[in-house]
């Protein structure tokens, strides 16, 4: 099986796929893509956030189980509002999104409580907490008053969005 990925095409194989993140984010369609092109190498996915892991790049980081998220201790972490958008009015997802459904589904890990769920922060709300120690109403009210949360290396541990800190 082959995979294309950055340019590059990567052989299945039993190693796990190191991905090393230094980003300020996206949009959460192109997290979405990055996740599902992840998933189909078949391999154990490891992150590796650099400098900056923010916003979609901390929802790509929290598909994978926290002992596979890594950061180095310089790192910053954020998670905030989606604003792909206007979230702020309640209303559903846009049809692109809407249509996501069965992914977040898998994604969170509990579909009878995901399809209850009205909003994209509410699923953002429900993945970031899956496997930390962040509680998901609390994120709910953060995104919902379009707060940003920045996190160093050692308050992500804390909080289980990353498992360890690597030094440099």
């Amino acid at each position: 099986e082959r995979l294309l990925l950055v340019g590059r095409v990567v052989q299945h194989h039993e190693q796990p796929l190191a991905v090393f993140i230094n980003s300020c984010g996206g949009d959460l369609v192109s997290a979405r893509e990055i996740i599902e092109r992840l998933a189909a190498h078949n391999s154990r996915v490891i992150i590796i956030a650099l400098n900056r892991c923010m916003s979609a790049a901390t929802i790509i980081t929290c598909a994978y189980p926290r002992y596979d998220r890594f950061a180095l201790a310089n790192c910053s972490i954020m998670i905030h509002t989606a604003t792909v958008y206007q979230s702020k009015k309640k209303e559903k997802p846009p049809k692109h999104l809407k249509e996501s459904q069965a992914w977040f589904n898998d994604l969170v890990g509990d579909a009878e409580h995901v399809e209850a769920v009205p909003t994209v922060n509410d699923f953002l709300a429900a993945v970031i907490a899956k496997d930390t120690e962040l509680d998901e109403e609390f994120l709910r009210t953060l995104f919902a008053t379009g707060g940003d949360l920045y996190f160093s290396a050692e308050n992500a541990l804390e909080t289980g969005l990353i498992g360890k800190i690597l030094e440099p």
